[in-house]
């Protein structure tokens, strides 16, 4: 009997869903709430094919009339450069309920930003991760 042993990997992108304490930006149910359209990040297959893990966060910053996403800021990388980027062209595709963010100028923010009486911003982590899985077969144990 011959046993053969396989690698088998999960991908996963996470967007969280709970806000950060003590921010003024939108973050988690009120993104839920507001948002229309938030697709994932696909994970870059040279990023997962080399292991390539990490986590960021972003601002996004929104046209409050439109509810389209205005650009992307990288508040804090995910260390790579190629999941930093999948991340900021899935959060550009966005929408949101347009009317219904508030406006910059109304969120007590301490930092100067464009567009203060049109747009507003939100702040999305998001995670990469690849996780091993064990697999049962046949009574035998195949694992990384």
């Amino acid at each position: 009997m011959r046993l053969h042993r396989a690698l088998l990997a999960v991908t996963e992108v996470v967007i969280a869903t709970t806000p950060l304490a003590g921010s003024p930006i939108i973050t988690g149910e009120q993104v839920a709430r507001l948002a229309v359209a938030t697709p994932k990040p696909d994970y870059p297959l040279a990023a997962r094919a080399r292991h390539i893990t990490g986590s960021g966060t972003f601002i996004l910053h929104i046209q409050v009339r439109t509810g389209l996403v205005r650009y992307v800021e990288v508040e804090h990388s995910t260390g790579s450069a190629l999941l930093d980027s999948a991340a900021i062209a899935a959060l550009k595709k966005w929408r949101f309920k347009p009317g219904t963010l508030p406006i910059i100028a109304k969120m007590g923010l301490h930092r100067s930003l464009p567009h203060p009486t049109e747009d507003s911003v939100a702040r999305v982590p998001i995670y990469f991760t690849i996780s091993g899985v064990r697999h049962r077969m046949s009574g035998a144990v195949i694992s990384d």
